[in-house]
């Protein structure tokens, strides 16, 4: 049976062309690994290899006089050299696998970082179709972009994009996004059999856009607080059984 979880997922998504270069360097964590990433890239997310909304996400930053910023939740550390934060993040990385992430610098409304949700779906033999998207906006001094968690919002995907880039420039990178979507979905799809993915993608401040992970499960009450309740029908018609239909309307 093929392995599963975010690391799985993204080397699969990496063995389509036009997908690879919206992959961040992803590497299961351990020490060694922590170490190389933090040097080569400054910033890095540490995450759980399983896991759901924004839960044990962590933000560590070198900064310039040599100590290390860790960020969790709305609490920010600092420690003196890099082992004192890798001794810091042993007791989350040790419960369970971990992955950490090259760190990408989203965009922001109005000072707040944000994410997009894409969902894509089949029925059975049908070809994969773009059934919803919409922004995650993060709430005040959060890394991440959880709604319920972060306290944050919603918005349309266009309108957070017009937010960085002008209308015509934000439709491009959408289009762009969601054929990546498509792509990576039918990978994922031959692999696993999965019929439904709700990818969480950003775009940097350049017009980069980046795929932080598929999620086989991915809720879905987010797209009710939309004024436009279309997306979430769509989802629902969508939606491969009742088991499904009874997972994404729960709580985000």
């Amino acid at each position: 049976m093929r392995k599963r979880g975010k690391y799985a997922y993204a080397q699969i998504m990496k063995t389509d062309p036009f997908v690879r270069s919206s992959i961040p360097d992803t590497k299961f964590f351990t020490g060694e690994s922590f170490n190389r990433m933090i040097n080569r890239y400054g910033t890095v997310i540490v995450k759980p290899n399983w896991g759901l909304g924004g839960a044990g996400v962590i933000k560590v930053s070198r900064r310039s006089s040599g100590k290390y910023l860790i960020h969790v939740g709305t609490n920010r550390r600092v420690f003196s050299s890099q082992t004192a934060a890798l001794d810091f993040l042993r007791p989350y990385t040790s419960r369970k696998p971990y992955i950490v992430q090259r760190y990408i610098s989203m965009c922001r409304v109005k000072g707040r970082p944000f994410d997009l949700r894409i969902m894509v779906q089949r029925k059975k033999g049908v070809p994969w179709t773009i059934t919803g998207k919409l922004a995650k906006v993060a709430g005040p001094n959060r890394i991440i972009t959880n709604t319920a968690r972060s306290k944050g919002y919603v918005l349309p995907a266009i309108s957070a994009l017009t937010h960085t880039f002008s209308k015509s420039r934000s439709k491009a990178i959408l289009n762009r996004m969601e054929q990546i979507c498509l792509r990576a979905a039918r990978k994922l799809g031959m692999a696993y059999g999965i019929r439904t993915y709700g990818f969480d993608m950003a775009v940097d401040r350049k017009g980069n856009t980046w795929v932080f992970e598929a999620n086989e499960k991915p809720a879905i009450a987010f797209f009710k607080r939309l004024k436009d309740k279309s997306y979430y029908h769509q989802i629902l018609a969508t939606a491969p059984t009742t088991q499904y239909h009874r997972h994404f309307t729960g709580k985000i």
